[in-house]
């Protein structure tokens, strides 16, 4: 193994992280992605996320006529008579939202202290974005400012204001922040490069700024280059402003993210759901798999949820178990009811769905395909479970038994990415593969002069530092 592996290897082990990942942040996936491209183990506390599930898109059936409806998938359609169990996926799909022309303004912050390669990658993308412009909808603008004028892209492209050198992020976000006429046709993507100069101080003014992009009506994103992203820092500021945080990583999907940006700052964000799931006619709910912070009371869950963004989709997965039964065989084993707020039509809806199954007494008769929809959510919790599952193996030094378990799960998530041609997973099982690959090279003699893992004080700051 070289040396600078080596040093990769040990660098990695001087850097722990806690990360929450909330609804304005990259898929956790990412994150770990980033990690590993830094050089770096991927520790427990990356994935361990109450709601992992519900940061990948589910691509339920969408309402036409309605805001949410109630999509129930059961594990599969026939039981056997005398008991049995099934897993149940409860999801919310929302209504996809009309996309509006905006105002789309990038905010390029090349600053004195930028790496030159993250300075070329921000111009590439401002020439990604330019090529790309009818995927916005018709009519909508763009306009490009640089904290460096003298070293922008394109000459001929306007900024919004009148070009002002300067090299303090602050000041160069508040000239956008204090222009009277923004609202709601205007969003804003910063395009932010390596930030780890930045006081404390300075990022709390750079949050309440971004607040301030919110009060007006608009919206302010994130798009990071930066090696090593404050992600506390980041996901307090999208927080703020209304916007998205993405991590650009070598697999960064630039048309995704332009039509995810796109999505988001047209949605309307559904509010005060409220969910009632019972389990009807002997069936009892085991468990909750996702959410993880669900517990099932008196056979039945009741779950609020404070916010969705209209197209996005929301699940619930859980395993019941049915009894022993004589008669009636085909019965119905769940309920579910829905009331959430309208915001386009200032009114609160309720609605209702039920699932039966058949009870059968021949064993053949419940071989049957998985449903797809529910296959994909375990695989999905495979995957936050494998992460977590190896950090006591890696601590072990029992390197290749980690490879192996990752390699098993990354066979499992590429055979069902190729047949459902699921762009979610076949990234997961290359981020895994990834992971492996690196273990496979571990060196137990590069540890030997150090106290690794336990004893070792973590660096947590930039990614657990609480912000107002």
């Amino acid at each position: 193994m070289n040396i600078s592996f080596k040093n990769s290897v040990l660098a990695s082990l001087l850097t722990l992280f806690t990360v929450t990942i909330l609804s304005s942040c990259s898929n956790s996936m990412h994150v770990v992605s980033k990690q590993l491209e830094e050089g770096k183990l991927v520790p427990v506390e990356v994935v361990e996320q109450d709601d992992f599930l519900n940061q990948y898109k589910h691509n339920l059936p969408a309402p036409k006529n309605k805001l949410l409806q109630i999509d129930i998938a059961m594990e599969k359609g026939n039981l056997m008579a005398h008991g049995d169990s099934l897993y149940v996926q409860v999801g919310l799909a929302s209504k996809k939202p009309q996309l509006k022309a905006k105002n789309y303004h990038i905010l390029v912050s090349n600053m004195f202290t930028t790496p030159d390669t993250q300075k070329a990658l921000m111009k590439k993308l401002v020439k990604k974005f330019h090529r790309h412009l009818n995927i916005l909808p018709a009519g909508s603008r763009l306009s490009v400012d640089w904290m460096k004028p003298s070293e922008k892209s394109d000459k001929s492209r306007p900024g919004l204001l009148t070009a002002e050198p300067t090299d303090s992020l602050e000041n160069f976000i508040r000239r956008f922040a204090k222009i009277p006429t923004l609202g709601n046709k205007d969003h804003f993507i910063l395009l932010l490069g390596n930030h780890d100069n930045l006081s404390y101080d300075e990022k709390q003014n750079i949050i309440d700024l971004a607040n301030i992009f919110r009060i007006r009506g608009s919206s302010l994103s994130v798009l990071s280059v930066a090696n090593n992203a404050e992600v506390a820092f980041l996901n307090r500021m999208t927080g703020k402003s209304d916007g998205l945080l993405s991590l650009h990583t070598k697999t960064f999907d630039f048309i995704q993210w332009m039509q995810s940006e796109t999505s988001y700052i047209n949605a309307n964000k559904i509010k005060d759901i409220k969910l009632s799931i019972n389990a009807t006619n002997g069936a009892s709910i085991r468990q909750v798999l996702s959410p993880g912070n669900i517990y099932p009371g008196e056979n039945k869950i009741k779950h609020s949820i404070k916010q969705l963004v209209q197209g996005n989709d929301y699940v619930i997965l859980a395993k019941l178990d049915t009894p022993s039964i004589k008669k009636f065989f085909n019965r119905k084993i769940i309920d579910v009811e829905l009331e959430y707020y309208d915001v386009e039509n200032n009114q609160y809806v309720k609605d209702k769905s039920s699932a039966n199954v058949n009870f059968v007494y021949d064993r053949n008769k419940t071989i049957t395909k998985e449903n797809k929809f529910v296959k994909r959510s375990k695989l999905i919790l495979g995957t936050q479970n494998i992460i977590s599952k190896i950090v006591p193996v890696i601590r072990d030094k029992r390197y290749y038994q980690a490879a192996g378990l990752l390699t098993e799960h990354s066979i499992k998530l590429e055979k069902f990415a190729d047949k459902f041609n699921d762009q979610e997973l076949h990234r997961d099982a290359k981020i895994i593969h990834r992971y492996a690959s690196k273990l496979f090279d571990y060196n137990e003699e590069s540890f030997e002069t150090v106290k690794i893992w336990y004893d070792l004080s973590w660096d947590t700051e930039r990614f657990s530092e609480p912000y107002q």
